[in-house]
């Protein structure tokens, strides 16, 4: 059984107008890589409680190109932490970032075990329902006015299928339903 973790109502103009942006906090940037196939790179900033609406995205690129591009948008940003998906090809760009920012490389592997693996089934599921807690339960945080962000977002399911812990559907089934990877939410689920 699966079921849309949120409903498009909870990113409305009215819910956004009740959050107020609190810049005095540390400044992280998402990376979740892509290389030469379809999915996209995307590149965002979250400072405090705000998803900057300066969300970087490319399309295409070798390695060497996009690690390029990444290095700039950190350059530009200068971010306090670089939280980057080190799955598949993101482990390579993980590990270069790593080399050049040592000390502001977080490393997500979104199959990886969850903080709370007797809640959770890996750390995508536990990253999705903290953000879903975000947005819903505590109207905390304030996202980009983006149709595509909102579709992505709305586009995650859960997997009711495991009765003892919190799971998403197969990734593959929400490509499905979007045509497209949901880069867009797994970056944000990142912050």
């Amino acid at each position: 059984i699966h079921r849309a973790m949120l409903a498009h109502d909870a990113l409305s103009d009215e819910t956004r107008a009740k959050i107020k942006k609190n810049k005095e906090s540390v400044k992280v940037m998402m990376i979740d890589p892509a290389g030469l196939g379809g999915d996209r790179a995307v590149v965002g900033v979250r400072i405090g409680n705000y998803i900057d609406e300066n969300i970087r995205v490319y399309r295409g690129l070798e390695y060497a190109a996009l690690m390029d591009k990444l290095v700039i948008a950190i350059e530009e940003e200068n971010p306090d932490a670089i939280v980057v998906d080190s799955t598949g090809l993101g482990f390579g760009v993980a590990g270069g970032l790593k080399k050049l920012y040592p000390y502001k490389v977080i490393e997500v592997n979104f199959g990886s075990k969850a903080s709370k693996p007797e809640e959770y089934a890996n750390i995508k599921a536990q990253m999705f329902y903290d953000l879903r807690e975000e947005i819903v339960g505590k109207g905390s945080i304030l996202l980009p006015m983006n149709d595509d962000i909102a579709t992505e977002l709305c586009s995650i399911h859960a997997d009711d299928s495991d009765k003892t812990r919190r799971a998403l559907e197969p990734k593959e089934r929400t490509k499905i339903r979007l045509g497209c990877s949901p880069d867009l939410a797994d970056m944000i689920a990142m912050s």
